[in-house]
């Protein structure tokens, strides 16, 4: 129940025009965002390449957009290997600004990120698969690790 409550305040939030900070929890934007990572989110229109917040419903999702069309946006998780139903612009929250990993930042303006965002939306069909296959097999290690 807090959990739902808490996604409808995030929710609220981005609509009204504020930033909000959450927590991934998934593998679907492995490597680039982890378990555990905080991810800042404001509330801007994402661009082709950015990674797109926005409501499934259940939960909120972190995937790229790799392609906009009459306002319908076309996301992918980096490492899944199938893109993401269209989402209508009017689901799309926001656009995540910053990734928060322990006392590491990465921010939109850093070069890593400006060469993902360019390089993803043309080679995510192709890098998912072996994104897919490390994140997979990086979670299992961790898990032997403890």
């Amino acid at each position: 129940m807090a959990d739902r409550k808490i996604k409808s305040l995030l929710v609220e939030l981005l609509k009204e025009g504020h930033p909000a900070e959450v927590l991934a929890y998934g593998i679907s934007m492995y490597p680039l965002l982890r378990p555990g990572d905080k991810l800042v989110v404001h509330p801007v229109k994402p661009e082709i390449g950015d990674i797109a917040v926005f409501d499934r419903g259940d939960v909120l999702v972190a995937h790229r957009v790799y392609k906009i069309h009459n306002g319908v946006y076309f996301l992918k998780g980096d490492s899944l290997l199938r893109e993401d139903a269209p989402i209508p612009q009017d689901k799309v929250l926001g656009t995540v600004i910053e990734r928060r990993r322990g006392s590491k930042r990465m921010c939109t303006n850093s070069l890593n990120y400006k060469v993902l965002r360019q390089l993803m939306p043309q080679c995510t069909f192709m890098l998912g698969y072996l994104f897919h296959y490390y994140a997979r097999f990086h979670q299992k290690l961790l898990r032997c690790l403890k």
